[in-house]
């Protein structure tokens, strides 16, 4: 892959692939990025009101209640109020699953870690060798 000049563009690349690595993980489980991400933030931070909740992730309000109903679907989280004013919380049973899911988001980490430290190695054998 050529080098950008752009660190923005350059995050954003880095951003992807680990986006695609998470998704690839989590796709069994049926699972998205952005919903573990919601999980994660509302199991530390406690219940949280929607609108916080898009605070601290800056997503916009669209995008997050469309996340938000999908994942009560899936009885992740309660039941959504109508005003969105209640706060938003983990439902109880779905504690051990949780677990189980941050279990592959260390899987998926360790797998990352794993190539990286493979593209070293083979980079520096590459070079003893020239």
């Amino acid at each position: 892959m050529p080098a950008l000049s752009c660190l923005c563009a350059t995050l954003r690349r880095v951003s992807r692939a680990l986006t695609q690595l998470y998704e690839q993980e989590l796709r069994p489980l049926g699972m998205r990025v952005t919903q573990l991400t919601i999980l994660q933030v509302l199991s530390r931070a406690g219940d949280l009101t929607q609108g916080k909740l898009g605070e601290l992730l800056s997503l916009d309000s669209t995008t997050l209640t469309r996340t938000l109903k999908i994942m009560v679907r899936q009885g992740w989280i309660a039941e959504l109020s109508a005003m969105m004013e209640l706060p938003l919380s983990l439902i109880p049973t779905f504690f051990v699953p949780l677990l189980l899911i941050l279990h592959v988001v260390c899987i998926a980490q360790a797998r990352q870690w794993q190539t990286q430290r493979h593209g070293r190695f083979e980079k520096h054998l590459a070079a003893s060798q020239a």
